[in-house]
């Protein structure tokens, strides 16, 4: 299984009591930063925790938190579970709200510390895998935050600027790897031809869901097919974000310049990742462009025309031969 060396800092700024996630930025522009280290304070070649263990296991490691900034800061210090936004970046849980795996797994020797300017701190930091914890991949992080003054633009309500390093957590046993695609959705437009109407244009939407357990990335391909079989656009190879388990990503592709020149098509995507290929196709959509339909219409107002013209002729012919048989 594929495995990814992702950011080792994360950097949120946080309005409390406001439910908004702490987004990963990178590099922390908060003026300290928090790291693994050794025993002694001394830093490794890690940037970030990254354990594989068996249910029931617990272990220490060593934090390094350094004030990079000209001025004494008080730090609160605390672990969240990580998660997988809609826009497929890595988020850390708020400190208020629940703690389930990582969040709920690490320990900490104390909750705030005050480090001087310039300097550093180091202090143990405690995981515990519960004995039952089903196999898999779980992330999270330990956060060192500091609130400062009142949001300028809300009064009342104080900011709080969050760095932490990301911990991820194997815990040992039967891994399975899976992408699902649990929303599909898909519009054409345009597509006449030229010049009497403008190119056509494709959209599809879908939802990658992360229906394993083990963190993964992939790739995504999209292409717009007939009525009859045919691929007709490609709308290229899209690279997903990495997922965490049961996390998910909504994805919306768009293509122009299509031919469109069929009446129903349909959208099918492919996922791909290590060990993993998952298709499924979107239901088909009916495609009539104005200007094909107008063709449609005047197509039949005149073949209607025509049918009327000849159904004329033809009553006038009868009504000819019928007084010319009056006649004799």
């Amino acid at each position: 299984m594929r495995r990814f060396a992702p950011l080792g800092a994360l950097v949120c700024s946080i309005v409390v009591l406001c439910a908004t996630p702490a987004r990963a930025q990178t590099p922390a522009p908060a003026g300290w930063t928090v790291e693994p280290a050794s025993v002694t304070g001394a830093t490794t070649d890690r940037s970030f925790f990254d354990y594989s263990v068996a249910p029931g296991t617990a272990l220490q490691d060593y934090v390094k938190v350094s004030n990079l900034s000209g001025q004494a800061q008080t730090f609160t210090f605390y672990a969240a579970d990580g998660y997988t936004t809609a826009q497929g970046g890595f988020a850390l849980r708020l400190r208020d709200q629940p703690r389930e795996a990582v969040g709920a797994w690490v320990s900490l020797p104390f909750g705030s510390q005050t480090v001087a300017p310039g300097t550093s701190i180091t202090f143990p930091l405690q995981l515990g895998v519960p004995q039952d914890a089903p196999p898999g991949d779980y992330a999270g992080g330990v956060v060192a935050a500091v609130v400062g003054g009142p949001a300028p633009s809300a009064p009342g309500v104080r900011i709080e600027q969050g760095v932490a390093a990301r911990i991820y957590v194997r815990v040992q046993g039967p891994l399975h790897a899976s992408l699902s695609i649990t929303r599909l959705e898909s519009s054409t437009s345009g597509g006449a031809w030229s010049p009497f109407g403008g190119p056509g244009r494709a959209t599809v939407t879908y939802t990658v869901v992360n229906s394993g357990n083990v963190r993964l990335t992939g790739t995504a391909h999209v292409d717009l097919v007939d009525a009859f079989g045919n691929t007709v656009a490609s709308l290229g190879n899209r690279e997903l974000p990495e997922l965490l388990p049961r996390d998910s990503v909504t994805v919306t592709d768009r293509s122009g310049g299509l031919p469109l020149l069929g009446m129903r098509y349909h959208a099918h995507v492919t996922l791909t990742a290590p060990d993993v290929r998952s298709e499924r196709d979107a239901p088909s959509v009916w495609h009539v462009s104005v200007p094909v339909g107008g063709v449609a219409i005047v197509a039949l107002v005149t073949l209607l025309l025509l049918s009327r013209s000849a159904l004329r002729r033809l009553a006038r012919r009868r009504r000819a031969r019928t007084a010319a048989v009056l006649a004799t």
